[in-house]
């Protein structure tokens, strides 16, 4: 309950929040750590991504979204040991990816990102009645390897809507990602794939999905491919 407190507080005062956590670093729990972290994390999500807040939820403060990432990302690399293959700094990383604005912040979420590369972990979504394909994609977006692919391909979208130019490393970490042992993490890079695909060129493919591949057929010709 006070772990979800603070959440929302720190979601609603992301300044103050993130000065506590910076000024008492050695004096916050390791939990409450994690839960600042994450409410700074939804606000931006909030604000700038595709969390939906409760009709209740408003920023007490409102910061600007370039600035927090930036501080977001300093926090991150201060306590690298502790952020290292955690969960809410993944969250956070996602976060930031909407507003980044330069490729020197790009650089350094894309270094970040680097180091969840090697991350082992189970999935805490069980089997169920979904198609396979669902089912993958659900347990990709709820582990923490899955938010970090995420915020990697939310950052390449974002660096080509503003034009910012892309990291040097980051192509051979996507294509680590891309590449990732555990098929949950590599469908969702698929997932993003195709959805940039067919929005750049919407007449030119359709997506078949069937179990566990995904056949392409050209809207002139009937054949699959």
């Amino acid at each position: 309950m006070i772990g979800a407190e603070l959440r929302e507080a720190s979601s609603r005062q992301t300044l103050r929040f993130l000065e506590v956590l910076v000024s008492q670093w050695s004096r916050v729990s390791a939990s409450f750590r994690d839960r600042i972290m994450e409410g700074i994390a939804y606000h931006l999500a909030y604000l700038y991504g595709n969390l939906r807040p409760d009709n209740t939820w408003f920023a007490i403060e409102k910061p600007d979204a370039a600035t927090l990432a930036n501080q977001i990302l300093d926090e991150l690399e201060r306590h690298s040991d502790h952020w290292q293959h955690n969960r809410y700094a993944a969250e956070a990383l996602k976060a930031c990816a909407n507003v980044i604005q330069d490729k020197q912040n790009a650089s350094r979420l894309e270094l970040l990102a680097r180091g969840f590369e090697n991350l082992k972990e189970k999935s805490t979504v069980k089997s169920n009645s979904y198609d396979y394909s669902d089912n993958l994609l659900i347990a990709g977006i709820n582990m923490t390897s899955g938010k970090v692919t995420e915020a990697l391909m939310i950052l390449v979208n974002n660096c080509q809507e503003r034009g910012i130019e892309f990291p040097e490393l980051l192509p051979s970490t996507l294509r680590q990602f891309a590449s990732h042992e555990n098929p949950k993490i590599r469908v969702l890079i698929l997932r993003s794939t195709l959805v940039y695909f067919v929005g750049h060129f919407p007449t030119v493919l359709i997506i078949h999905p069937r179990g566990q591949h995904f056949y392409f057929t050209d809207l002139g010709d009937d054949r699959e491919e």
